[in-house]
């Protein structure tokens, strides 16, 4: 990759924020989803976390925390990473976490490329917190797709951007008639 290394709290990056081999996101990445393509095929959930801070109360399990060292990336680099290791066509679950700190926020077109490849009518959670960037586009997009009716918990926090637009065609593509959560909090 390139640049001097340093170490940071969410691990190891190059001078220029691309991400090292040696970075636990990226190097989970590469070995649990490039490493084997039969894994990217069968991935169901995707819990991505942009978090400059680590609190322990979140953790449910390794892999979540490797993916934390991901907000540490240049979003030119994360984009370069989802499109490496995607499509995940058994997509089930999209969760996508970003503290109000990070450098480079998610923008549209990075949640575009996390569900890219995926039924999103087999998507059943659909969780966006923090993306202040995020727009209608996304969710519209989504909704346009098919998602909607199989979805049981839709969780959309602190999401500036988005307005009743994203929630109309949500319902229109069925979204409601399954479910089981909703939590609507700091929206436009």
């Amino acid at each position: 990759m390139g640049g001097s290394h340093s170490q940071s709290q969410g691990g190891i990056a190059d001078k220029e924020g691309l991400g090292s081999c040696e970075d636990p996101g990226v190097m989970w990445l590469h070995q649990e989803v490039l490493g084997n393509s039969a894994n990217a095929a069968s991935i169901t959930e995707l819990p991505v976390y942009f978090q400059r801070w680590q609190d322990d109360r979140l953790v449910r399990n390794p892999d979540e925390e490797k993916m934390r060292s991901l907000s540490w990336l240049l979003r030119e680099r994360r984009m370069q990473l989802w499109r490496e290791v995607g499509p995940f066509p058994a997509l089930a679950a999209l969760q996508v976490w970003q503290d109000h700190f990070i450098a480079e926020p998610v923008l549209d077109d990075e949640v575009d490329l996390m569900w890219n490849g995926a039924n999103p009518a087999k998507l059943t959670v659909v969780q966006l917190e923090g993306l202040l960037k995020i727009t209608d586009r996304s969710l519209v997009t989504l909704a346009k797709a098919g998602c909607g009716k199989g979805v049981v918990k839709l969780h959309l926090d602190d999401l500036h951007e988005l307005t009743d637009l994203s929630l109309v065609e949500l319902a229109r593509s069925g979204c409601g008639e399954h479910l089981q959560v909703l939590h609507l909090y700091d929206l436009k």
